[in-house]
């Protein structure tokens, strides 16, 4: 792979010191709020249905947050246009992770990966509208790649791919987007695989991995395709299901059964699959009114939708509760209108959500009992 150099900058530093003081801030509010009687928040366990609606944390963006996901060592990374805040919730740290690069400038975050599979040791992978994926090794850039090219080549040239989309399986990363092909690479020897065609002529905008070989890829259309990466033709695609309305597809979870498959549009339609046989789903629901953004818990039966509120429904679209901000905490003042959350993401194995704001606040929620465990 391309090598690049990370340049460091002193506005990095001063951006990363101004969001600490202003987190701690923050979190001071948030550890008052946080602590009012259970009876009065009603937070924690209601009917044997778990609450994850705690407030525990506020991080201060430098925009809008676009995009959301949870590390491996209580931290969150928040995509923000060309950069990356990367907070430590447990030790109130905040890193903008931002490449200073000679003669070339970064496109919009497209894709977030967490991985620790080669190192031992966190890596954070950023994938740009323009198909360059960045490594982040201990919050400095160690590496620097063009992963896919333009939608019709498969070699360089002057045009790139858009919308990356990534998905990492042990040391393998998949990759996606406007390009015609499904691209993996080898993370601990840095060189690509090779490619599988999709077969279909539109971009490709969810993927999740199914297992080593096996990658499921969400489409423009809606279409969901399953993938065996061994094969580099056609044939490849094993199987598929294309719904009868078509909404492009924002997420998909593969369930710890193996062979349920939960998928979400961008506009909040909710199909659950067997994986076995696509082509009929198993259940199909929507949330009510429009939606920003959708995120299914990988363990729990959890889906949640970001509409006016953060609507929280069971994954065969049972209605639980609603998630309430709390006044007077991030970024708007006491008594401010709020707005809708931009974004939000579960974390893969914990009762945790964080959902992004359009005030430059993101939001960390949990239930009662995981907030008394958090260094707060």
């Amino acid at each position: 792979m391309l090598e690049n150099t990370y340049i460091d900058s002193k506005e990095q530093a001063s951006v990363a010191t101004e969001l600490n003081e202003k987190q701690s801030d923050c979190n001071q509010k948030t550890r008052e709020d946080s602590n009012i009687d259970d009876s009065v928040s009603n937070n924690g366990t209601e009917n044997g249905v778990l609450l994850i609606n705690n407030q525990i944390r506020n991080f201060q963006t430098i925009r809008a947050p676009e995009l959301i996901r949870f590390g491996p060592e209580q931290e969150v990374a928040i995509a923000c246009k060309d950069r990356v805040l990367r907070y430590n919730y447990s030790r109130d740290t905040c890193h903008n992770l931002k490449p200073t690069t000679v003669g070339d400038s970064c496109t919009a975050v497209s894709s977030l990966v967490f991985n620790n599979s080669t190192t031992g040791s966190s890596q954070l992978l950023v994938g740009h509208g323009d198909g360059v994926v960045r490594l982040w090794q201990s919050n400095t850039l160690t590496n620097v790649w063009q992963a896919l090219y333009d939608p019709v080549s498969r070699t360089p040239s002057t045009a790139v791919a858009k919308g990356l989309v990534m998905s990492a399986y042990g040391k393998t990363l998949f990759t996606a987007g406007d390009a015609k092909y499904l691209r993996s690479w080898d993370l601990e020897a840095e060189q690509m695989i090779g490619d599988t065609p999709t077969g279909i002529d539109e971009p490709v905008t969810a993927i999740v991995c199914h297992n080593h070989h096996n990658v499921a890829l969400g489409f423009a259309s809606g279409k969901i395709r399953i993938f065996d990466t061994r094969t580099n033709s056609r044939a490849a695609s094993k199987t598929g299901y294309t719904p009868p309305i078509l909404k492009s597809v924002r997420t998909m979870s593969v369930r710890n059964n193996q062979v349920t498959l939960v998928s979400a549009s961008a506009t909040g339609l909710v199909h659950v699959l067997d994986l076995r046989k696509l082509a009929i789903p198993l259940k199909q629901w929507s949330f009510d009114g429009e939606v920003s953004d959708v995120a299914i818990h990988d363990r729990l039966q959890l889906v949640a939708g970001a509409g006016e509120l953060i609507d929280v429904r069971t994954i065969d679209g049972e209605e639980l509760y609603k998630i309430h901000r709390m006044e007077g905490t991030g970024g708007a003042g006491e008594g401010t209108k709020k707005r809708p959350p931009s974004c939000l993401v579960f974390h893969p194995n914990e009762a945790l959500i964080c959902a992004g704001y359009n005030d430059n606040t993101a939001v960390l929620y949990a239930d009662r009992s995981a907030s008394k465990h958090c260094k707060v």
